[in-house]
């Protein structure tokens, strides 16, 4: 069986079949997912950009496939459909994950208990 793992953006593709390899966190997958289906251009493409918030705190997503964060909307990182509850770049993945991102409403009930409720109290500050 290969390893590999699935990115799906909310409104967006699902990218199957991104090369996996051990120790990988959920930006490395965002970056083998671009690095494989869009040099050289293929469909689906994959453009984000990523907000760092040092280093207790890590990289987010600030933008996904053109829809940027806004307000108290957050593009939000889930793993086997359950909430991260840190950063994309300490979030580790394991062969056959699928990573998604959902765009929500932050809520302290149920993202409260997360690194995103960090990132919200600085940028609504």
């Amino acid at each position: 069986m290969p390893n590999t793992i699935s990115l799906a953006v909310q409104g967006g593709a699902t990218i199957n079949n991104i090369p996996w390899t051990s120790g990988m966190n959920a930006q490395q997958v965002m970056e083998a997912a671009y690095n494989t289906f869009v040099n050289p251009p293929m469909l689906p493409r994959l453009s984000y950009w990523v907000e760092y918030f040092g280093a207790s705190l890590g990289y987010f997503v600030s933008m996904l496939d053109g829809t940027t964060q806004m307000g108290n909307k957050y593009w939000m990182l889930y793993v086997n459909d359950v909430l991260a509850t840190e950063g994309i770049d300490t979030t580790i993945v394991n062969d056959g994950d699928a990573v998604s991102f959902k765009y929500q409403a932050y809520s302290p009930g149920l993202h409260g208990h997360t690194l995103m409720a960090q990132v919200h109290a600085l940028k609504t500050k």
